[in-house]
């Protein structure tokens, strides 16, 4: 079996969709999207992210379940990375990003969050 480590953010998304109710505080991020990927293609996967205090416990646990390794995802005390992304009536994306670049500093991976054996 492949093995992949997925190295990345993990982010909570707000999106908006004309005339639909907002989705608010979405999980998001090309790290989430990459290691469902991977694994969907029957890789073994290694999640490596920086989530804050507040990213919902319960997706990491479902992420695990699907067989997703998550214990290289560290919590550090703040919010996790967040923005938003609106469309228009003609498909057209804008993105805000709510977080400052010094917290998309420090939520960044660096090679001491992953095992170096993986």
């Amino acid at each position: 079996m492949t093995s992949i480590a997925c190295i990345g953010y993990l982010n909570l998304e707000d999106t908006e969709y004309p005339g639909q109710d907002p989705v608010s505080r979405a999980p998001g991020g090309a790290a989430l999207y990459f290691s469902a990927a991977a694994r969907l293609w029957g890789a073994e996967v290694l999640l490596v992210s920086r989530i804050g205090e507040d990213y919902p416990q319960d997706i990491l646990t479902q992420l695990a379940q699907a067989g997703i390794n998550t214990e290289a995802v560290t919590t550090l005390p703040g919010e996790t990375m967040a923005g938003r992304t609106a469309y228009d009536e003609e498909g057209r994306r804008t993105y805000e990003m709510y977080t400052p670049p010094e917290r998309r500093l420090a939520l960044s991976p660096v090679p001491n969050d992953w095992p170096h054996s993986a």
